[in-house]
């Protein structure tokens, strides 16, 4: 029904290509939440079994990559990604990232502070997908989610523009960009429990090898 009521509304003749995002912004949004319906309903596994801590990961990494995103778009603006969350989730990046007490920094880093950071660690961390920095050696598929990442967060240009630049159609695009998310998500969230040990150890490492 809400499918149906999006494609009617993308076809009216004042819809731009901000409203077509959102639609389909929106579509993504209540498919994934249809996905999670089973899991809530099915049978709770016995405590202590594998199947049960395997929910809880899902529902974790879930939460993470939607904190990324939210962080990504807000990546142009300081007042909004003063108060995003995904800061407080990668504390240990933050800290290793940013210059120490010794260099003349306070130990607790300053809001606008930790949103440089922050900012200059979700850059990097896109840059770490870009095949020019591997040889050049990289999948097309690979090097399309880049551009499709770096391009939309980092330099900004209307999503149309992207998606004519790189001849793929709306669905293809928005598939490719949420890979991408998924794949840059994956990379912060082992980068922080690595960097968690480490500390845990007496010793921090960055840029993480």
């Amino acid at each position: 029904m809400v499918r149906n009521n999006c494609a009617c509304l993308v076809e009216a003749p004042w819809v731009t290509a901000e409203h077509e995002e959102a639609a389909q912004m929106w579509v993504e949004y209540l498919q994934e939440g249809e996905q999670m319906v089973p899991a809530r309903v099915t049978q709770r596994p016995a405590i202590g079994t594998s199947g049960s801590r395997q929910g809880k990961g899902t529902q974790t990494s879930a939460d993470f990559r939607a904190l990324v995103e939210e962080a990504l778009r807000q990546l142009s603006s300081t007042s909004a990604l003063t108060n995003c969350e995904l800061a407080g989730r990668l504390s240990a990046t933050i800290a290793a990232a940013r210059p120490q007490a010794s260099d003349g920094y306070p130990a607790e880093p300053t809001p606008l502070e930790q949103v440089q950071v922050l900012r200059e660690v979700l850059v990097s961390s896109i840059e770490l997908m870009n095949p020019a920095g591997n040889g050049g050696h990289a999948a097309p598929l690979d090097a399309l989610q880049y551009h499709i990442l770096y391009k939309q967060y980092v330099l900004g240009p209307p999503t149309r523009h992207i998606m004519t630049r790189y001849s793929i159609a709306e669905s293809t695009y928005h598939r490719y960009r949420r890979e991408a998310v998924s794949a840059l998500a994956n990379h912060l969230e082992a980068q922080e429990e690595q960097l968690r040990r480490e500390r845990e150890k007496g010793r921090t490492t960055w840029p993480v090898s």
